[in-house]
């Protein structure tokens, strides 16, 4: 048995109270970890995907804070395109103008190009609204800048297959998802022929299949530039030049006139305005018919068909000998000083095919004939037009 001299001594109830203090001073710096801990996964895990095709195709990732988190290219072009590009500490508003004024200085996006611009949004885990988002942001850009544009929206669901094969091929998921649509319409197509086309090839060819943009997206816009600084956005769609517009190439809309008639000899191509938009007219003579075929120049849709007996066999336009519009054009504004294209058109004259281009300016009227073939200057008119009327008042020609 033990004996104690000294009794025991009651316990403090300062020291049972400063226990209970550790104890919840721990249980509260417990809960600022697992706050720390829980913004930490929040902000660092990747929560919305979406790309931006221009070819290049870039693709932007996000967090739930709409803070980006990476932007990687998906083609060898993005690659260069970014090399050197850094994300830092900007959201999601900030990394898409930079972009777009990166694909600007690139050239890749320019007043001179018919600009296409392809977004989309991955439908595993995208904000319902960052498509939309997305496509405000670059009009707003472009508009700024002066610059009109097409842009093309979707949303789709990134699987492991699309990634493996995408990433084989080199190109963006949204480019492969649009390629899968055109081939599950025309079985002899195939992924391998398609992935080199650009975004403006692949809806051309989906035009000649007579698939419109409208079926392949959920948004389709086109972007006007406000070039007068106050005019809206209907008035400026309606008068927009030749040269301004998101138009198809020549080359393009021959294809589409081709595609649908077989085949065959273009006698006719040409370029005329029809309720404040373009379209381009196009007749093929095959075998003993004749075929018009009238062309949405701006989406590729093919608006009429027509065809008829014709036993006058025509010659072959070859894209390839000719100059293209936009050189044509060029010629013929250079000459005029500018102003607005209002008809454009390519017509057989003694064996050769020569350029008809209209261009009215302030009050006149000009009309400028270019050999097809050498880009040679043929006959220049200038017609005075009255300002009531809008009709021809005196006439000087003369190159």
């Amino acid at each position: 048995m033990s004996l104690s001299l000294w009794p025991k001594r009651p316990k403090s109830k300062k020291r049972e109270v400063l226990k209970v203090k550790k104890k919840k001073l721990g249980i509260l710096w417990a809960g600022v970890f697992l706050i720390a801990l829980v913004v930490f996964v929040f902000s660092s895990r990747p929560a919305n995907s979406i790309t931006l095709d221009v070819n290049p195709g870039i693709e932007i990732t996000t967090n739930r804070l709409n803070n980006v988190l990476s932007v990687s290219p998906l083609d060898k072009e993005a690659k260069k395109v970014l090399e050197g590009f850094s994300v830092g500490d900007r959201d999601f508003d900030g990394v898409v103008n930079e972009l777009v004024d990166l694909m600007v200085l690139t050239g890749h996006i320019s007043a001179e190009k018919n600009n296409l611009i392809m977004i989309t949004a991955n439908d595993n885990n995208a904000h319902p609204t960052l498509l939309e988002q997305a496509g405000q942001l670059i009009e707003e850009s472009l508009q700024n800048k002066q610059v009109e544009a097409r842009l093309l929206g979707q949303t789709i669901t990134y699987s492991k297959e699309i990634r493996t094969i995408a990433t084989d091929k080199g190109i963006s998921p949204g480019k492969l998802a649009v390629i899968k649509k055109l081939t599950a319409v025309d079985s002899s197509l195939s992924i391998e022929e398609l992935a080199p086309l650009s975004l403006q090839g692949i809806l051309t060819l989906a035009a000649g299949l007579d698939i419109k943009p409208e079926e392949l997206f959920v948004q389709v816009k086109n972007v006007a530039a406000d070039l007068d600084g106050g005019t809206g956005k209907e008035e400026v769609e309606a008068s927009r030049t030749v040269g301004m517009g998101p138009l198809l190439d020549m080359e393009k809309a021959l294809e589409i006139a081709l595609a649908r008639t077989d085949g065959g000899q273009v006698v006719e191509f040409v370029l005329e305005k029809e309720r404040g938009r373009y379209e381009y007219e196009v007749e093929v003579k095959k075998d003993d018919k004749k075929y018009e075929v009238e062309i949405d120049a701006h989406t590729g849709e093919v608006l009429e068909f027509k065809e008829r007996r014709d036993g006058h066999p025509g010659r072959n336009v070859q894209p390839g000998l000719l100059l293209g519009m936009e050189k044509a054009l060029e010629i013929a504004l250079t000459r005029t000083g500018g102003g607005q294209v209002v008809e454009f058109v390519l017509e057989k004259e003694q064996g050769r095919y020569e350029y008809e281009v209209e261009v009215k300016k302030d009050d006149k009227k000009y009309e400028v004939e270019i050999d097809a073939h050498t880009g040679e200057m043929l006959e220049f008119k200038v017609r005075e037009l009255s300002r009531d009327v809008g009709t021809d008042s005196t006439t000087c020609s003369g190159l």
